[in-house]
């Protein structure tokens, strides 16, 4: 799903997205003695555009911000700015590190609006695997009034807390494990990765309750957009169905496209895979629309 060079270049080029910039590796975060970097694609439109934050994946523990996704291809074809977004990655930092980076991303968007000519009301985040949790994460903490409009996320984790029930079959890792007797589904990265390694304590059970999207769902979240393959070995379907069930039940909305027969990423290889982008697009452009 990554978006190649030449139709980078393309996009520069051509029509009315030709006049946009492609802007490397400005910090926009100094923290802990690390420098944060975005590379940010500015359209020239003549008003002020919407714009996503997109958050890479990568198990918490690696990844970069770039090569970009083909979904940033996808909006800015639809007039959208984008900004991905590099950020502090585990073992050192931990999820709620994580999550504070990508607020500061934000906010460095926001305030510098002109200069990238954004909305600063019509923020998206977007984010896949964990950054889909990263996203999710930050978005429940956030609503409209923010200028955070809505949130993507592919194929995200967000009900860590389910994870420490004890359980004979786990769905992890690209696939099913089976135990002879119950314990927690949880991999022993995440439990560094949430600072809580022994996942049975009542104090874990809380960090990790208390780190899961699902438990902080609230009426005034902007709106969510989950998609989900039903064949996902990493981080099993019904975790977007719980999610999604979860917001509409708080009175915030929640729309959920289902990738019938799709794994953990890889979709745009497969055809019919691909169904996930003409309803994402259409989400895209409500939710952007100048009201």
């Amino acid at each position: 799903m990554q978006l190649a060079a030449h139709g980078l270049i393309a996009l520069l080029l051509a029509g009315a997205a030709g006049r946009a910039e492609l802007k490397p590796d400005i910090a926009y975060r100094q923290v802990d003695g690390v420098t944060l970097s975005l590379d940010a694609f500015v359209t020239d439109a003549a008003a002020p555009s919407p714009a996503v934050v997109y958050v890479h994946g990568g198990g918490f523990v690696t990844g970069d911000k770039r090569p970009y996704p083909v979904w940033l291809e996808m909006a800015a074809k639809e007039g959208f700015a984008w900004f991905s977004v590099n950020y502090r990655l585990s073992p050192k930092y931990l999820a709620s590190h994580q999550v504070e980076d990508v607020e500061a991303a934000i906010r460095f968007v926001q305030g510098h609006a002109p200069e990238f000519r954004v909305d600063p009301k019509r923020i998206f985040l977007m984010g896949a695997s964990s950054g889909g949790y990263v996203v999710s994460a930050a978005g429940v903490r956030h609503s409209p009034r923010d200028g955070l409009a809505g949130v993507i996320s592919f194929f995200g984790e967000y009900d860590i807390d389910s994870r420490t029930k004890p359980t004979t079959e786990c769905v992890r890792d690209g696939k099913v494990i089976r135990f002879d007797a119950p314990q927690d589904c949880l991999a022993e990265r995440w439990k560094q990765f949430f600072g809580a390694p022994d996942a049975a304590s009542a104090a874990a059970r809380r960090i990790f309750r208390e780190a899961s999207p699902i438990a902080h769902v609230n009426a005034s979240m902007p709106p969510f957009l989950l998609l989900h393959g039903t064949k996902d070995y990493n981080i099993p379907y019904s975790e977007a169905v719980r999610m999604c069930d979860a917001i509409r039940n708080s009175g915030a909305e929640c729309k959920l496209i289902t990738v019938e027969g799709a794994a953990h990423g890889g979709w745009d290889a497969s055809p019919g895979f691909a169904v996930y982008r003409k309803p994402m697009l259409e989400w895209l452009r409500s939710k952007a629309a100048v009201r």
